[in-house]
């Protein structure tokens, strides 16, 4: 076991995040007809999730006690002596472990586990929603003809995901299958003391905590729309700057059209149906729809003033011919 990977020394701040996308037939040329009918700025909008991603990163971080990864950090050491024949700096690594496990018990006395490390990864399938039903559909027909492992291939890379691995010490088990190698390399018994602080470490538990990237990306959206609504004049006061990248800033209702995609590809890679799933994004989502709706009669006072703004602009235009 590589100390170095069980750690938190992992610099956190530069944690890389894996990517694996399995291919399949004919995803990519499609992911790219389906990018081209998305408006720009809803575009980047749904698929910029760096930032959640690395709050994400940031908050698991911050709940990683330092003792216990030290604790741990030592058990590794001290295994790692015991291998080259090292009694004595097993010893005084051990000593460490000890020391770190009984404040750890002392301060937390009520904790089962204990945060040492986490890993953040993210997969996501380059391929349509239509597409993702037509694959979900062809896997139910193989499962139904008995052909189990063609359906596997066929799910195996329909994800659409950020996982977060969280590894933490049980604080019950994992000093009391520790403590049983100190008797034992005191009696010279090394491959014994080895056996029992991989014991140790086997007790460590890992947990896995799944964030969907298309409800993330609904939410994005969603909260976007919500700004754009809400202050409408920052908003654009805030764009005015931007150039280019402030024109193709999408308007609240292809905003939303882009959030109700997310969460229909969340509903067909499996990830729960919207209304029961995620009720209280629905929610918001359903308001802001209704808001729209209210004002489509008359095109409400920012459809009156954007038809204003025109008018002046082709009269402008005319003064000049």
């Amino acid at each position: 076991m590589d100390a170095k990977r069980l750690v938190r020394g992992l610099a956190w701040s530069g944690l890389a995040l894996v990517v694996a996308a399995a291919p399949l037939a004919g995803t990519a040329r499609a992911a790219n007809e389906q990018a081209a009918k998305t408006p720009d700025g809803a575009k980047r909008a749904a698929t910029d999730t760096r930032q959640q991603q690395l709050d994400l990163e940031r908050k698991r971080s911050k709940q990683i006690v330092d003792e216990a990864a030290e604790a741990l950090d030592a058990t590794v050491a001290a295994l790692a002596a015991l291998e080259q024949g090292d009694s004595a700096t097993a010893l005084d690594k051990l000593s460490v472990a000890t020391g770190k496990l009984d404040l750890l018990v002392s301060r937390y006395p009520e904790s089962e586990l204990l945060p040492v490390d986490v890993d953040v990864s993210e997969v996501d399938v380059g391929a349509t929603t239509e597409q993702i039903a037509a694959i979900v559909d062809r896997a139910e027909d193989a499962l139904d003809d008995g052909r189990v492992q063609v359906a596997r291939r066929l799910l195996a890379p329909l994800a659409s995901e950020i996982v977060i691995r969280t590894q933490s010490l049980p604080l019950a088990a994992y000093p009391v299958a520790m403590r049983l190698a100190v008797p034992l390399i005191e009696a010279g018994a090394l491959d014994d003391a080895a056996i029992a602080l991989r014991s140790a470490l086997d007790t460590l538990v890992v947990t896995e905590e799944v964030v969907p990237l298309p409800v993330l990306r609904a939410e994005a959206l969603v909260a976007l729309a919500e700004a754009r609504l809400e202050a409408p004049a920052v908003v654009e006061s805030a764009d005015e700057g931007k150039g280019e990248e402030a024109a193709a800033t999408p308007a609240p209702k292809e905003l939303l059209a882009a959030a109700r995609a997310e969460l229909e590809r969340a509903d067909a890679l499996g990830y729960g149906k919207a209304s029961k799933t995620y009720p209280d994004l629905v929610a918001r989502l359903d308001e802001l729809e209704k808001s729209l709706r209210a004002e489509a009669p008359d095109k409400g006072w920012r459809g009156r003033l954007h038809e204003l703004r025109e008018s002046l602009a082709e009269r402008g235009s005319a003064l000049f011919e």
